[in-house]
């Protein structure tokens, strides 16, 4: 139909639970740049507030920081 009625309503529209999040862990498993965009916008698109990013392990240091070369020697 080209026009359309709507009876008036309330939406609440918010999670379930108050915490909702995910890791991903790079230090261990490898995820290329865009795989890591892709998933945090599919986060936001189910509403989690939390993304913990696991970036590094005792076994090394994987991130290049020009200003902090010793973390790469």
């Amino acid at each position: 139909p080209a026009s359309m009625e709507v009876v008036c309503c309330s939406i609440k529209d918010r999670p379930r639970f108050r915490y909702r999040g995910m890791m991903l862990d790079c230090a261990r498993h490898f995820h290329s740049v865009e795989q890591v965009k892709r998933l945090i916008n599919q986060l936001a698109h189910y509403k989690f507030n939390t993304f913990h990013w696991h970036l590094t392990d005792d076994e090394g240091w994987r991130i290049e920081i020009k200003s902090l070369p010793q973390l790469t020697d």
